[in-house]
């Protein structure tokens, strides 16, 4: 059975650890990506060193530069707080300064995709979901968005409610306070905020 009542991935299920034992001992898998499973089955999260080279990092980089410096013809668009305000809307320079998302570059940038679906991602990925993963939402941020801490399913609406993943992708070397990426391990477990007590979506 799932852990919780809106379902999930076959990771989710309540003898997930057996199914790994049982794909490692069918030569489905290898021990590395036995270890990877079994982590994302207790922790709720994988880390991927070096997953996107230097090399995509760079690229991606330069294309988001030229985007908030206007060099860009994509038409990004940013989700921005001005005068305590969210909004929406096309990107201009002045948000290079602001804390803002700039939402979806992988509609945009090939480099943006050169990243997300990265080997070592992609193939992760397709161990979760057990078939090709579908890039249907992407944030970047040149500053972290210092959002507060929340479950991702209850904001990001898919037809399956536990039936999705998200990848980090640093930009820059990782250190503490840098604004890295900040995670509960094993929040992935508790049961989840519903609001009215009843809706999984806000």
């Amino acid at each position: 059975h799932f852990r919780n009542a809106f379902g999930g991935l076959w990771t989710d299920l309540s003898n997930a650890t057996d199914v790994v034992d049982g794909k490692l001992s069918l030569g489905r898998i290898a021990d590395a990506q036995a270890e990877l499973l079994l982590a994302w089955i207790d922790q709720g999260f994988v880390i991927l060193p070096g997953a996107v080279s230097e090399e995509a990092v760079d690229e991606l980089n330069k294309d988001i530069e030229d985007i908030f410096d206007m060099r860009s013809d994509a038409e990004v668009y940013v989700e921005s707080f001005e005068n305590n305000t969210l909004r929406t809307s096309l990107i201009h320079k002045e948000h290079k300064t602001l804390r803002c998302k700039l939402l979806d570059l992988h509609s945009h940038l090939e480099s943006a995709r050169a990243a997300i679906f990265a080997p070592a991602i992609v193939d992760f990925l397709s161990l979760v979901f057990e078939r090709p993963a579908l890039a249907f939402q992407a944030l970047s941020f040149r500053r972290a968005s210092a959002q507060h801490v929340h479950q991702d399913s209850t904001y990001v609406r898919v037809s399956s409610p536990l039936e999705l993943a998200a990848s980090w992708i640093a930009l820059e070397d990782v250190q503490p306070d840098s604004g890295e990426l900040e995670y509960y391990v094993g929040r992935h477990r508790p049961e989840p905020y519903l609001f009215e007590g009843t809706k999984k979506w806000m």
